[in-house]
């Protein structure tokens, strides 16, 4: 039997009541032979009632596919791996397509020659808080659709060549919404260059509440916070559903590790104990369940908002995207308080590894000074106490950090270092001329790994006009496997 052309791939849940519409829309398009495209069904068994009305739409070679608690992205990864056809369309069971969609796409990509294409979406829209949302999506969608625009995968109707599909590797289920933006990326750095084909159409019905933005943000803020724990070095992602200011780690982290060291060296700490344990404190109301009350309310009060005001006003506009930051404010709070500390080992990676100082982003670094460069090479000083976060590494390991022979004053105690807030003892520390030598454990399952170090800073009016207080001179840092370090000789 030859391949079908097209396998239409449908996400059936949040059918928001025309989800018959939707399927009936492809399987009954014009000018299009039947037995030149498939349709699959994806479900879940979320909504029984609307599943049960599915099969008498159907005919030919189309399937109802049902994955019990399956999510959207393994939907239609398993739907893509299940079809025939050479093009797969990805599309929703709330858009339903027009007539002549297939028609269109086939004369696009057969005159394009491309790989894949992003197709027209028309609102449907059911009251003002709809239309401020397809408003909203219109805006970021014009940017999306051009030619140097990399961010073409939307799934209200995206069509793909199968095979490059599989050979890229796909829609990675642990990344939720976040994988199309993977994809996307992926399908770029790889040389394919998605189109826009203005003819082919769906309309999308859009709907706005706190239950469908929790909803969403839920899954594409956890996605893209476990892709960057899984990725820490890189491919990055240029585009990011957490709202202004927000990482996909909490500060926390590293506020505790260095408040941690510095209880453990109150004498060493003076007023950056209190500084670093109040600062602790802020964070874990702004994040803990008082931050996450806060950010629910400011949600149902934005909406309110946009509601009073209309969907024609800029107020409204301004109210509305106040509610789309305030719900992903709160999906990357609860992510963090329920799932940050239980990120699989997959987030690991090999050693050895090498990180230049300049290689370490400022949100991953707490208590360094500026980048300045020494012979030519980027070093940063550290104060008195200082923390960075790295990748756990796969295995027990040296941690080599690199002096390079900079010379720090000698004072009447060592510098302490401490691993995930415990203090390494004085045989797992090993401090030459130029780079320090710590031994890791490689035990800890926690991801990532935090390491402090606090010491007694250069006094600022021994340095003349540098007020700073500087610790350690820092280059880089070393992850070296302990079978290919040097061991350690007992005087």
């Amino acid at each position: 039997m030859r391949a079908p052309r097209f396998s239409v791939v449908m996400y059936l849940p949040d059918s928001r009541g025309i989800a018959g519409q939707s399927v009936r829309s492809w399987t009954e398009q014009r000018d299009f032979a039947r037995d030149r495209f498939e349709l699959l069904v994806m479900a879940n068994g979320s909504e029984p009632e609307t599943e049960a009305q599915i099969p008498p739409l159907l005919s030919g070679n189309d399937r109802l596919l049902c994955y019990c608690g399956a999510a959207r992205t393994e939907l239609f990864d398993r739907g893509v791996r299940a079809a025939r056809g050479e093009f797969v369309i990805l599309t929703e069971s709330h858009s339903p397509a027009e007539p002549d969609f297939l028609d269109k796409m086939d004369q696009f990509l057969q005159s394009s020659s491309l790989d894949a294409a992003c197709c027209n979406a028309l609102p449907m829209c059911s009251g003002a808080l709809s239309r401020l949302d397809a408003k909203c999506f219109e805006e970021g969608f014009q940017q999306y659709r051009r030619p140097e625009d990399w961010r073409k995968v939307n799934i209200h109707g995206f069509a793909l060549r199968r095979s490059v599909y599989l050979k890229i590797g796909g829609l990675n289920p642990r990344y939720g919404t976040f994988a199309e933006m993977v994809l996307a990326a992926e399908l770029w750095r790889c040389g394919y260059r998605p189109g826009f084909a203005e003819a082919p159409t769906v309309r999308h019905k859009f709907a706005a509440s706190v239950r469908v933005a929790n909803e969403f943000h839920r899954d594409a803020v956890a996605g893209e916070i476990r892709y960057h724990r899984d990725h820490p070095r890189g491919p990055r992602i240029e585009h990011t559903y957490l709202a202004d200011g927000d990482s996909p780690w909490s500060d926390r982290e590293l506020t505790w590790a260095a408040f941690t060291a510095l209880w453990s060296e109150r004498q060493r700490g003076g007023g950056q104990l209190l500084r670093h344990g109040w600062h602790a404190f802020k964070l874990g109301v702004r994040e803990g369940r008082p931050g996450r009350a806060a950010d629910l309310a400011a949600m149902v009060l934005s909406l309110a908002g946009c509601w009073l005001c209309g969907s024609r006003s800029a107020r409204s506009k301004r109210l509305y995207l106040r509610f789309w930051a305030s719900a992903a404010r709160l999906a990357r709070k609860r992510f963090l308080a329920t799932e940050a500390d239980r990120i699989p080992v997959e987030a690991r990676v090999p050693v050895p590894v090498s990180y230049r100082i300049d290689d370490l982003l400022e949100r991953d670094v707490l208590g360094f000074h500026l980048l300045e460069h020494w012979q030519g090479e980027p070093m940063r000083w550290t104060g008195r106490c200082a923390v960075v976060r790295l990748p756990r590494p796969e295995c027990a390991c040296q941690l080599i950090l690199q002096t390079r022979g900079v010379g720090w004053p000698a004072t009447e105690r060592a510098p302490s270092f401490y691993i995930d807030g415990r203090r390494l003892p004085a045989s797992a520390v090993s401090i030459e001329q130029d780079r320090i030598r710590l031994w890791v454990d490689g035990s800890a399952e926690r991801c990532p790994l935090l390491l402090a170090v606090v010491c007694d800073p250069v006094k600022p009016e021994s340095r003349g006009t540098d007020r700073r207080e500087l610790g350690l001179p820092l280059f880089g840092i070393e992850t070296v496997p302990l079978h290919a370090a040097p061991l350690r000789v007992a005087a």
